[in-house]
């Protein structure tokens, strides 16, 4: 467990953010998105990624950590295309695919631990993302 794993025990607030965003993206009970999960320990960080659908064209909501996994949430009918732009950028998605004709670009990417060094500067990235819209 990590720092960022290990403080994120203690958070309260993104879950009720996340409910809020829900509410606000009309989707309170996650029915009309999908979710994508990202192992925390690769090299992309929830400021990059964010940066990455946003300029596709993607919103995210719901933004989380939990059991080694950084997961967040895209609008059902966005879901076939934001697959397409992480799968092509190269980001390590987990568990099952939204669309089955974005396997071709699924390739497996090694999983390496970043350094505490490279832990602090994610978690900086992620603050400044957050106060950067």
């Amino acid at each position: 467990m990590n720092l960022l794993e290990f403080l994120g025990c203690f958070d309260w607030i993104s879950p009720c953010v996340a409910i809020l965003e829900g509410i606000a993206n009309g989707d309170p009970f996650g029915t009309k998105s999908w979710t994508f999960y990202v192992p925390l320990d690769s090299s992309w960080t929830g400021a990059q990624i964010e940066k990455l659908l946003r300029q596709h064209g993607v919103k995210i909501w719901a933004r989380m950590i939990h059991a080694g996994d950084l997961f967040f949430r895209v609008r059902r009918r966005q879901a076939e295309w934001a697959e397409y732009v992480l799968l092509r950028a190269g980001v390590p998605l987990k568990y099952r695919l939204y669309s089955q004709r974005n396997l071709r670009y699924l390739h497996p990417q090694p999983v390496k631990r970043r350094s505490l060094e490279q832990e602090l500067l994610s978690m900086l990235d992620d603050l400044v993302g957050l106060f950067s819209e």
